[in-house]
């Protein structure tokens, strides 16, 4: 997810306590630091959660070993670290690890949250794929985005008409509605 975008609660994707935006050449600085903090999602966030993908056939099997790192880990590979220090990251997935931006970490790891559920719906598009089909339409996604929008190739309207972001976008904003209305957590 980059910033700039709206959020679930309809913000700017702003960071917090600035007035700079994610995405297109701004926004939070980009850390580059081993990850120190780590986390998972709750027994109850996960029953939920499986509940609501396994609905949809996506599969649900490891959902409680997704693991959200504060920052950067050198056990990423050369896309999931290009793509964690491009301008305006706010956090990218790895199968079922994602590397949160440390300055994106409160909002990452809070149940309910959009940018959340959308890491955790790119962890199941690259359960379903498979790491090389992954890759292959995330990098088809972004030469047609370039293709689409020459006056900024890799801004933040290019980057939200890749096939799998907007994908992931429109589904965590639907988890993060239900997620709110329901309160299956406490």
């Amino acid at each position: 997810m980059r910033g700039g975008e709206p959020t679930s609660t309809g913000g700017t994707g702003n960071v917090p306590g600035t007035n700079e935006r994610g995405g297109g050449g701004g926004g939070a600085p980009i850390v580059i630091t081993a990850s120190k903090s780590k986390t998972k999602l709750s027994q109850c966030e996960a029953t939920w959660l499986t509940t609501k993908l396994g609905a949809v056939g996506l599969p649900t099997a490891d959902l409680a070993n997704i693991t959200f790192h504060k920052g950067w880990s050198s056990g990423a590979n050369v896309m999931t670290t290009l793509a964690y220090m491009s301008s305006g990251t706010q956090a990218v997935t790895q199968g079922n690890t994602v590397f949160v931006n440390p300055a994106n970490w409160g909002a990452y790891t809070t149940p309910g949250n959009a940018g959340r559920y959308e890491e955790i719906f790119h962890s199941r598009q690259y359960a379903t794929l498979g790491q090389g089909a992954f890759y292959d339409l995330y990098l088809l996604g972004i030469a047609v985005s370039a293709i689409t929008h020459p006056n900024d190739p890799f801004g933040y309207q290019a980057y939200k008409s890749i096939p799998l972001e907007s994908t992931a976008k429109e589904a965590a904003e639907a988890l993060a509605n239900m997620f709110v209305k329901e309160r299956p957590c406490p």
